[in-house]
């Protein structure tokens, strides 16, 4: 009799979970993990059951171990840059991947941050972001951009980027929230906050400015001061030096800087024009100036064509000769020289 009951019930267990009593392992049910070979959901993250976005899961061999759900090691491409530097790279030395820009950075409290995606190696019809772990919210604007809006407080996020075309295609973004820090930007941006608008070969310096406070001040005050050691990158690829000088490709950029010291990243987007025989630019790009101070601004134009100049609002004087006035009051201006249809933008700092 005993026999006979313990035999009813293993059947009324397999009849029981055959009928949806365990949904099945897959992308749906095992987002941050791999799917073993009995159908269980894995965490992913060991060398002998590594994967993520509820793939397969994968042995890593001998000489490699299991990060982020890839297997690294000798046998493994990641860790590749575009533009020589901290892009990461799903697993494996061949076959269709997933590029990232960044795929570890810090983000400030309630800050944002761009997210660059796409496959390599493969069919590339863009790159979908979602939250994998943590709060904050996404915001994709392109088949191969999102914006990550941080939350306030102190958090870790993870970040999932899979390829549209193949979803067993994926990489993770990991993200540290911190609300102790004071987040940089990438200047000069357009004057519309659009991306920036240089022809194919011109070169044009960026630079890291932040605003601080002034310590020991009265009353709650501010300046903008320059970020200095900063890395640079550029996205998908192109050619940026170390002083944060890029020479424009014939297809749209995304510029990155990194703060080595916090891994706190900005970026700035360039569009590249077409080749225009005004071809403009400004010297020197960047300067710090005091309140008050005067830069002698050179526009050279390819061209030969007369140039007209501008300031932001609110960011003291050019003359027609390029001699720039700062105000009495810091900020981070840009002043525009014009030629026909091209301009180019200088980052004045005024301290």
């Amino acid at each position: 009799m005993r026999v006979t009951l313990a035999a009813l019930l293993s059947l009324f267990f397999v009849i029981a979970s055959g009928c949806g009593g365990n949904r099945p392992c897959s992308s749906a049910t095992c987002a941050v993990g791999c799917c073993d070979s009995s159908g269980r959901c894995q965490t992913g993250s060991f060398s002998a059951a590594c994967g993520i976005g509820g793939a397969t899961c994968s042995v890593c061999s001998v000489t490699q171990t299991c990060s982020q759900g890839q297997c690294i090691g000798s046998n493994s491409g990641a860790g590749t840059g575009a533009g020589g530097g901290f892009s990461g790279t799903g697993g494996g030395s061949s076959g269709p991947q997933v590029e990232v820009m960044p795929s570890s950075a810090t983000v400030v409290s309630g800050g944002a941050l761009t997210l660059s995606g796409r496959v390599v190696g493969g069919v590339d019809n863009g790159v979908a972001f979602s939250l994998a772990q943590g709060g904050g919210s996404l915001s994709r604007t392109s088949p191969s951009t999102a914006i990550f809006y941080a939350a306030s407080g102190n958090s870790t996020v993870r970040i999932l980027a899979t390829s549209v075309q193949n979803t067993s295609l994926s990489r993770f973004i990991d993200l540290n929230v911190s609300p102790t820090l004071e987040r940089f930007s990438v200047a000069p941006e357009s004057p519309s906050s659009n991306a920036l608008l240089l022809p194919p070969g011109s070169k044009q310096t960026f630079s890291g400015v932040r605003t601080t406070t002034i310590p020991n001040s009265p009353s709650p005050s501010s300046m903008v001061v320059g970020v200095s050691g900063l890395q640079w990158f550029v996205w998908p690829s192109g050619t940026i030096d170390g002083t944060g000088t890029l020479t424009a490709a014939t297809t749209d950029e995304r510029v990155y800087a990194r703060e080595p010291s916090t891994n706190l990243w900005s970026s700035a987007d360039v569009t590249v024009t077409a080749t225009n025989t005004n071809a403009i630019a400004i010297s020197p790009a960047v300067s710090t100036v005091t309140r008050g101070g005067v830069v002698q601004l050179t526009a050279m134009v390819s061209s030969g064509a007369a140039v007209t100049w501008r300031v932001s609002p609110n960011g003291g004087s050019v003359n027609s000769t390029g001699t720039y006035t700062a105000p009495n009051t810091p900020g981070v201006f840009l002043v525009q020289a014009t030629a026909g249809s091209q301009y180019a933008l200088a980052t004045i700092v005024v301290q």
